[in-house]
C-alpha cells in the first residue's frame, strides 16, 4: 500500500515539476501535477481517484473543460458557462459548495455516464466543489464527490470542515497549476 503525502510533499513535488527543464513538455507536466493533486485529495477524503474532478476555463473565457480525470480531458468535453452548472456557479461566484444529496439536486449529470472504470460507479450522491484562484481571476474548480447507487452506498456525509480543508489544499495549490497550465488551454 502506498503511503499517504505528507501535507508539504505535494508543494514539494510541485515546486519540482515547475523548475523542470525542456525534458518534459508542458502538457506532460500539466498532466502529472493534476494526477498528483487528485492523488493527494483522494486519499485525504477517501474518495476514489473517479471521485475527483478538475475543470478549467477555456482559452476563451466562456466555457469550462474537464482537465481530470484523464478519460473526461480528452475529446471535446466542455460545456459552456452561460449553461447553469454547479460547477460554473462556484466558478462565477468564487464560493464553495457543498451537497450531500446531489443526486437530488438539478445539475448537468451527462458526464456521469461516462465510464471512467475504478472501483467507484454510479451517480454522484455527495459533492464538495472549490473555486481555483489565481492572482486576477478564478479560472477552475475542483470537485470531490462520492458515487453510488444511494447515499448509503456512496459513503459518509461530506462535512462543512472538510469543505474549508478542501479549500485550503485548492488555494495552496492554484498557483502551481496555473503557472504550470499550458497556454493551448
Amino acid at each position: 500500500m502506498q503511503r499517504p503525502m505528507s501535507s508539504k510533499e505535494p508543494l514539494q513535488r510541485l515546486e519540482s515539476m515547475k523548475a523542470e527543464g525542456p525534458e518534459k513538455s508542458a502538457e506532460v507536466r500539466w498532466r502529472e501535477a493534476l494526477a498528483m493533486v487528485a492523488t493527494h485529495i483522494s486519499e485525504v477524503f477517501h474518495v476514489a481517484l473517479t471521485e475527483i474532478a478538475i475543470l478549467v476555463k477555456t482559452k476563451d473565457g466562456q466555457s469550462l473543460r474537464f482537465v481530470y480525470p484523464p478519460a473526461l480531458a480528452v475529446g471535446p468535453n466542455a460545456f459552456p458557462l452561460r449553461v447553469w452548472s454547479v460547477a460554473g456557479n462556484v466558478l462565477k461566484s468564487g464560493t464553495a459548495f457543498l451537497d450531500n444529496s446531489f443526486a437530488e439536486t438539478k445539475h448537468l449529470s451527462f458526464y456521469e455516464h461516462v465510464n471512467l472504470g475504478g472501483p467507484k460507479s454510479g451517480k454522484i450522491q455527495k459533492i464538495m466543489v472549490v473555486p481555483l484562484v489565481s492572482r486576477i481571476d478564478n479560472f477552475g474548480v475542483v470537485e470531490v464527490s462520492r458515487k453510488g447507487s444511494n447515499p448509503v452506498e456512496a459513503g459518509p456525509d461530506f462535512t462543512s470542515s472538510e469543505l474549508q480543508r478542501l479549500a485550503n489544499i485548492v488555494n495552496t495549490v492554484a498557483p502551481y497549476l496555473e503557472g504550470l497550465k499550458p497556454i493551448t488551454l
